[in-house]
């Protein structure tokens, strides 16, 4: 009979740990949703703003900051969206064929004057033309992500190196940087 008493005890433990999660994961997804809505309507009035901008350089360049610091705002909703999707196995890929080294500079692109400011170089080793088929949206997200981790750790004056190359029947991309290195666990 202990043993029963026990295996209860655990099992009104686990419900109410599994209900707990389900609440944690709805109020996730409410939050998601209320900060993604009024964002939207923030990166998009950038997006107008920019179109017929005729004001200063400085301006300008504060401006595409703040819109760039938007869309990856987005990009971080959508990143705890995924990750909610895949926990419970709802993830879908909607893959599309791309050029791996047009995507890798875009990203870098788009981190170039945040790099200038901080005296930061960024490096593309010449690669070749690779294209496969992906979820474009999760890889850029992942890229993007890695790519901001290493501008973030990399010391005034230093330099992130972006490298692609095929490696047998896989592709390798490498961004690394002149920082410290991530310690082992």
């Amino acid at each position: 009979d202990t043993l029963t008493v026990k295996n209860e005890a655990l099992t009104a433990k686990n419900d109410t740990l599994v209900e707990l999660g389900r609440f944690k994961d709805e109020v996730a997804a409410m939050i998601v949703h209320d900060l993604k809505n009024p964002l939207s309507v923030i990166v998009a009035n950038y997006d107008y703003i920019l179109e017929g901008f005729e004001g200063s350089a400085d301006c300008l360049e504060a401006l595409q900051a703040s819109q760039t610091a938007g869309r990856r705002m987005l990009r971080l909703l959508a990143n705890l969206i995924d990750v909610a999707r895949l926990e419970d196995g709802t993830l879908k890929l909607h893959t599309s064929e791309i050029t791996l080294s047009q995507l890798l500079e875009s990203v870098a692109e788009q981190r170039r004057v945040l790099a200038g400011l901080r005296n930061v170089a960024i490096v593309a080793a010449p690669s070749p033309k690779i294209t496969v088929e992906v979820d474009v949206d999760l890889v850029t997200r992942t890229v993007e992500n890695i790519f901001d981790n290493a501008l973030r750790y990399t010391p005034m004056g230093g330099t992130i190196e972006i490298q692609l190359r095929e490696v047998g029947p896989d592709v390798e991309i490498r961004i690394g940087n002149s920082g410290s290195a991530i310690p082992r666990s």
